[in-house]
């Protein structure tokens, strides 16, 4: 059996710094376990492939459990993950606030961050396994199972631990199948539960039991508020087609993430150990909306502001075939997604510098309308839009057979829109206007504009009656421009998320060790702990600090040095 001071469960971000901190500042041997054929996978794709390493905003309210977070990234704040880096080999530049490597490429910041791996010296890489139980070492010595006093009553009575907890409810609920709860009484979330220990039900701050997953498991282990006496952990790795293996460790790192963009989900490894943990929902992550409003919009992007559920974000956006998505989508969602929000109303303004007032003054403007303002075939969307919140009406009294009033853009844009937003814009149109050209073309201007020929005084006489519609509904376009409402149906799935929300609880970790309260020698770091943050930087920052937190513990160095 191989034997590490240090394993490592998991080669990305989190994991590969720490390793390198680690073999930097002490004599200890490293085994890196990466499930993926190559290590810094994710890391790759990071910042469109430059790397968004850091950002100079970062701070501890940007974070989720911000107290928890406080500590690392201000211990290890942008300065001196920069200089650690450099120290590394690596430089780094600054670009509106984000740090990115000055080769502008995240192959080079991968190819620093593995040159440690080192046999010889003791500093060990092995992908492709992926670690499938850890235990600790005296147990396994023994050939004993973790057993917790009067254990036999609990398994008799079929406690079970919760993990997984719906995001929604961020407390422990009561699992299928579970005859009873099981809560931690000490502080934060956790303040009015109830604690059983030694069989029974308490109310004894500080104390935690945990026991086996499934109804009739049996109890796992017993914590009385301090982190037991080191004994070493075995763990157990498997591959694609080879044999399983055994590796000793005095300590470990869980540096595995999310299932966030084809990650993996290892937290269960911790919840063997004792520990809890929040069921991972994609954060950082496209919205998935009504389709009809957008149809046709799938790859445009635009400078917005974006309101959802009482969150509001600036920045791009970018519409989808399901949706949206782009920066400020991506963090309207991860808040959402920390208050177990996932449906809603989106308010999408496509002119943020401006209020109703001024746009509707833009919009009338001698020779600019609002295909002068917004990408056209946006602003068809925001035409079909004012339709949809209400049915225009002509000055002459008629109603466009239930197409916006503003009918003469219909002519205009034939030829400038695809097939689909067409029919999808103007296909509840009456049966008295014509399909095949393009639905309605409202009063006299029908005749002479769709003859079979469309002339050049059609044309301007098309112009002339988009203008005069515009004119009459103004300040109703001017309000679908600030406020273009899609209804929110979903969050995307996993695959599509940068980040996710969830994972361990931050409760059962030191802050400032990143070191387990439950079991000695066990730490977390990265984005397997309940904290998130927004786009720019910020979550690699966290990975990178937390690992440094930890390493600086494992080998025993004091934050000023």
């Amino acid at each position: 059996m191989e034997k590490y001071d240090v394993v490592i469960i998991g080669g990305g971000a989190g994991g590969l710094f720490a390793a390198n901190v680690i073999a930097a500042g002490g004599n200890k041997s490293i085994c890196v376990i990466e499930a993926n054929a190559r290590v810094g996978k994710k890391l790759s794709a990071t910042g469109g492939g430059r790397c968004n390493l850091s950002n100079t905003g970062v701070m501890a309210g940007a974070y989720g459990n911000a107290a928890f977070a406080e500590y690392a990234v201000k211990t290890f704040d942008t300065d001196r993950i920069r200089k650690m880096f450099k120290d590394l080999g690596l430089l780094t530049k600054v670009e509106d606030g984000r740090v990115y490597p000055y080769s502008e490429s995240a192959a080079t910041v991968i190819d620093v961050l593995r040159g440690v791996f080192d046999e010889n010296n003791g500093i060990v890489l092995k992908t492709g396994y992926r670690v499938i139980n850890i235990q600790k070492s005296s147990l396994y010595e023994q050939n004993d199972t973790l057993k917790r006093k009067n254990g036999e009553d609990c398994q008799n009575a079929g406690l079970n631990a919760v993990a997984n907890v719906p995001i929604k409810e961020r407390n422990f609920h009561r699992n299928k199948g579970a005859e009873f709860d099981i809560r931690k009484a000490s502080g934060g979330r956790y303040s009015n539960a109830k604690t059983v220990h030694d069989g029974k039900a308490g109310a004894e701050s500080g104390c935690m039991v945990t026991v086996g997953i499934g109804q009739g498991a049996n109890a796992k282990t017993v914590h009385d508020g301090k982190a037991g006496a080191e004994s070493g952990y075995i763990l157990t790795a498997a591959g694609d087609g080879q044999a399983r293996v055994e590796i000793a460790a005095d300590k470990v790192i869980l540096a595995t993430g999310s299932p966030a963009g084809g990650g993996l989900d290892s937290s269960q490894l911790y919840v063997t150990l004792g520990h809890t943990a929040y069921r991972f929902v994609p954060g950082l992550a496209p919205l998935v909306t009504e389709r009809g409003l957008i149809k046709g919009l799938s790859g445009l992007r635009a400078y917005a502001e974006a309101e959802f559920e009482g969150e509001r974000e600036r920045g791009e956006i970018q519409f989808r075939d399901f949706g949206v998505s782009g920066i400020a989508i991506f963090n309207l969602s991860a808040k959402a997604a920390r208050r177990g929000i996932n449906s809603g109303v989106l308010t999408i303004d496509f002119m943020p510098e401006y209020d109703v007032k001024t746009v509707k003054t833009l919009i009338l403007t001698p020779n600019l309308d609002i295909f002068g303002i917004l990408r056209r075939p946006i602003a068809e969307a925001v035409l079909r839009s004012a339709r949809a919140a209400q049915q225009l009406e002509k000055p002459n009294g008629e109603v466009c057979g239930g197409v916006p009033s503003v009918c003469g853009v219909h002519g205009d844009i034939r030829n400038n829109t695809n097939s689909d937003a067409r029919s999808d814009a103007y296909g509840d149109t009456n049966s008295g206007v014509r399909g095949d050209i393009y639905d309605d073309i409202c009063g006299d201007a029908r005749g002479n504009v769709y003859g079979g020929v469309l002339e050049k005084n059609a044309q301007k006489t098309q112009a002339a009656a988009l203008r005069a519609d515009i004119e009459a509904d103004a300040e109703a376009v001017a309000r679908v421009i600030k406020g273009f409402k899609l209804t929110v149906t979903g969050g995307s799935d996993m695959s599509l998320a940068q980040t996710a929300n969830g994972g361990l609880n931050v409760n059962e970790f030191d802050d400032k060790t990143m070191q387990s309260r439950i079991c000695k020698g066990l730490y977390a770091v990265g984005e397997c702990l309940d904290t998130d943050a927004p786009c720019g930087g910020f979550n690699l920052h966290w990975a990178f600090a937390s690992a440094a937190t930890a390493a600086f513990d494992i080998i025993g160095k004091t934050v000023g040095e």
